[in-house]
C-alpha cells in the first residue's frame, strides 16, 4: 500500500528549517517555501516566520519510520485537500502542542488502496461501497494506520 503524504510546517525566524526537513529527502518533494508563509498576523519571533510543504508516496514502513523521526501524534480525520488518493480517508498527524512550541503543522495521509488492500480490509475491490461501507473501510484503514505507528 502506498501512502500520500503531504508534511507542512511553519516555525519562528530564529528556527533552522533543516530541524524539520525529512532526513530521508529521497522521496519527499519540496513544493512550497517561505512564500507560503501565513503565520505572520503572530507578533514577536513569529511574524517574519519560515514555511515548507513536503509532499512524498511513502510505503507502511517508510511512513512508520518518518513518524517516528518527525515525533507527529495522531490528530483526527484530515483535510483531503490536494492529497491524491481516496476522498475522504485522510488522516492527520501534528507537532504534539505539549513538547513542540515552536513548530506549527503536521502530516495529512490519503491511502491509494490496490486489490490486495481492498481484500486486507474486508472488502471486493470490484464492488461498489455504499456510505456505510465507506465509513468501515475508513475505521479499518485508520486503526491500521495507527496500530502500524
Amino acid at each position: 500500500m502506498l501512502l500520500s503524504c503531504i508534511y507542512s510546517f511553519d516555525i519562528p525566524y530564529e528556527r533552522s528549517v533543516n530541524c524539520h526537513k525529512p532526513t530521508n529527502m529521497k522521496p519527499w518533494t519540496q513544493t512550497e517555501d517561505d512564500s507560503g508563509y501565513e503565520l505572520s498576523h503572530l507578533e514577536g519571533r513569529w511574524e517574519r516566520g519560515k514555511h515548507r510543504k513536503y509532499t512524498a508516496m511513502l510505503t507502511v514502513d517508510q511512513f512508520v519510520e518518518f513518524l517516528n523521526w518527525a515525533e507527529l501524534v495522531y490528530d483526527c480525520d484530515g483535510s483531503s485537500i490536494g492529497t491524491p488518493g481516496i476522498l475522504g480517508m485522510t488522516v492527520a498527524w501534528t507537532f504534539d502542542i505539549q513538547s513542540c512550541e515552536d513548530v506549527h503543522g503536521g502530516c495529512n495521509v490519503t491511502p491509494l488502496l490496490d486489490e490486495y488492500d481492498m481484500h486486507m480490509f474486508g472488502f471486493d475491490p470490484d464492488g461498489d461501497l455504499d456510505e456505510e461501507e465507506w465509513e468501515i473501510l475508513k475505521e479499518r484503514f485508520f486503526e491500521y494506520l495507527k496500530e502500524a505507528a
